[in-house]
């Protein structure tokens, strides 16, 4: 869960420094 977790997190981090 924790590795899901911080995948997740990674690509909605790139996904909003993208969109910034």
């Amino acid at each position: 869960m924790s590795r899901a977790f911080c995948h997740q997190l990674r690509y909605i981090l790139a996904t909003l420094s993208n969109e910034r």
